[in-house]
C-alpha cells in the first residue's frame, strides 16, 4: 500500500518517506495485540527509539497511517492526575507524569477484499489429487520366488563362510582385542573444567574441553574439593602474589594453563573449604555467645524472687514492725 500511488502521495503530503512510515508501522505492530492489533500503548519516544527515527518523524508517520486508514488513535494522551501519578510511580518504580495515547492497527476494507479474491483464485487453481503417487521403488507385497521358505540353509552358509568365525575356530585373536576401551571422564571433572572456562574465559580456545579435563587430571586437582571457580580464584591470587599480570593474548591457552597449574600447590585448602571453615567458626562463635548469654540469664534472679527480696527488706526496716531503724 505504501508503494502505491496513493501511499506515495500521502507520505509526500506529510513530508515523510515510505521507509520511515513502514518502520514506525512495524514497531507499532510489535506493541499491539497479535489477534486484534489493538492496545498500542507505547509512547512516541519508545517508538522513535525502536524505529531509529526522531519523534517528529513518528508524529508525521502516524498521521500518514491514519490517513491511509491503517491506524487510528483510540485514546488521546494526557497528563496524569496526582493519584494516577502516584499509582504509576508505585507500579513502574519511576516518576511518570503523562499517559501515552492508545492506538489500534487495522486493515482497510479494500485491502481485505482484494486479498480474499486473490486467495480464492489461488485455491481454485490448486487442486489436490486423491490418487497417491506411485513409489519410485515399489516393494513386492508377496515373497519373491527365489527367497527360501525358511532360510535355514542360507543361515548355515553364512555361519560356515564367516571370516570372523573362521578366525575364532582357528584360535586367532581379533585385531582390536588388546586395545583397552576408553572410559568416559568423570562428570565432576567435566563440570569443573566447564566452570573454570566460564570464570576464566582467557583459557577458552578452539580445542575441545577434554584437553582442559586432561590438564586438571594431570596436575592432580581433586575436583571434589576444588571447583572451577576456586581454581580461577587461586590462579588470580597466585598471579597477584607473584606480581604478574594476565597476558592480553595467549597463543596456546591449554599449554599456558598446564604451566600455571604445575606451579601451584593444590593440596592446600581451597577457597570454598576456607569459606566453609570460616562460616563454621562464625556459627560456633554465635552458638557460644548464645550459650553464655543463656547461662547469664539463668543466674539472674526472677521477677518473683526480686519481689520477695524487696518485701523482706522492707519488713526488716519497717519501724512499725520492730525492724531496724535507718
Amino acid at each position: 500500500m505504501l508503494n502505491s500511488r496513493t501511499g506515495s502521495e500521502v507520505c509526500r503530503r506529510f513530508n515523510v518517506s515510505t521507509e520511515f512510515v513502514f518502520a514506525v508501522a512495524v514497531t507499532m505492530a510489535s506493541f499491539a495485540e497479535r489477534s486484534t492489533g489493538r492496545r498500542v500503548c507505547a509512547s512516541r519516544d519508545t517508538i522513535a527509539h525502536r524505529s531509529g527515527v526522531s519523534v517528529s518523524v513518528v508524529k508525521r508517520a502516524r498521521r500518514a497511517l491514519r490517513t491511509l486508514s491503517v491506524a487510528r488513535e483510540m485514546v488521546r494522551g494526557r497528563y496524569l492526575s496526582g493519584d494516577e501519578a502516584h499509582a504509576a510511580e508505585s507500579h513502574h518504580g519511576r516518576i511518570q507524569r503523562r499517559a501515552a495515547s492508545v492506538w489500534a492497527l487495522m486493515s482497510p476494507k479494500s485491502v481485505v477484499i482484494a486479498v480474499g479474491r486473490a486467495t480464492k483464485k489461488v485455491a481454485k487453481k490448486v487442486r489436490r489429487s486423491n490418487v497417491r503417487p506411485r513409489s519410485t521403488y515399489p516393494q513386492l507385497v508377496a515373497r519373491g520366488p527365489l527367497s527360501p521358505s525358511r532360510g535355514f540353509k542360507l543361515l548355515s552358509l553364512v555361519r560356515e563362510l564367516s571370516p570372523k568365525r573362521a578366525r575364532t575356530r582357528a584360535g586367532e585373536q581379533p585385531k582390536n582385542a588388546g586395545i583397552p576401551g576408553r572410559h568416559p571422564r568423570p562428570i565432576e571433572l567435566q563440570r569443573t573444567a566447564a566452570d573454570l572456562l566460564f570464570h576464566s574465559p582467557v583459557f577458552a580456545s578452539t580445542a575441545h574441553i577434554g584437553s582442559v579435563c586432561e590438564v586438571l587430571a594431570s596436575t592432580g586437582v581433586d575436583e571434589s574439593r576444588w571447583s572451577g571457580r576456586d581454581i580461577a580464584a587461586e590462579l588470580t591470587r597466585d598471579t597477584q602474589q607473584r606480581g604478574w599480570v594476565w597476558p592480553q593474548h595467549i597463543e596456546n591457552p591449554v599449554g599456558y594453563l598446564r604451566w600455571r597449574m604445575k606451579q601451584i600447590d593444590w593440596t592446600r585448602p581451597s577457597p570454598s573449604e576456607m569459606a566453609q571453615k570460616a562460616a563454621q567458626e562464625a556459627r560456633q562463635r554465635i552458638a557460644d555467645r548464645d550459650a553464655r548469654l543463656s547461662r547469664r540469664d539463668q543466674l539472674a534472679a526472677s521477677p518473683g524472687h526480686r519481689q520477695r527480696c524487696r518485701q523482706a527488706f522492707a519488713a526488716m526496716h519497717d519501724p512499725r514492725k520492730g525492724g531496724a531503724q535507718i
